[in-house]
């Protein structure tokens, strides 16, 4: 997968590396746009969700199910479709250790695994990692 998203544009002052995906790259950000527009869905879909009761799942007289009822009532579109998003999303969390950052002082991309792990781990890596969490499976 990480050969998909190999760089066609050569950085000047190393040479580039088959493993890295390079912010620059076209494929990176067509992905970037694909995330995005996954992002927006995300958050129009979940407060409609919630606002409209649409996550009540009854049985076949109407009834609604409580406790353990529901770990045998299975998943609904819904539910399967907001797994697959989060799976894109954990996608896009380990592709965000191997994408190059920009170093401002330098004005030049980075290319180093540590640096590039070191910069995601503090910062947005906590924030990505809670949000993939299902939460409503696992309380």
């Amino acid at each position: 997968m990480i050969a998909l998203f190999y760089s066609d544009v050569h950085t000047p002052k190393e040479k580039e590396k088959p493993y890295i995906i390079y912010s620059n790259n076209t494929y990176k950000m067509f992905w970037d746009v694909f995330i995005s527009f996954l992002l927006l869905f995300v958050c129009f879909v979940i407060p409609l969700r919630l606002s409209l009761n649409m996550d009540n799942k009854t049985d076949e007289n109407g009834t609604l199910l409580k406790g353990s009822e529901l770990d045998d009532a299975g998943l609904n579109g819904w539910e399967i479709t907001m797994y697959v998003c989060d799976g894109f999303f954990l996608i896009d969390l380990v592709a965000s250790f191997f994408t190059t950052i920009e170093d401002r002082e330098k004005m030049q991309e980075v290319a180093d695994m540590k640096r590039i792990a070191k910069d995601y781990l503090s910062g947005w890596f906590w924030v990505d990692s809670l949000s993939i969490i299902p939460f409503d499976r696992i309380i």
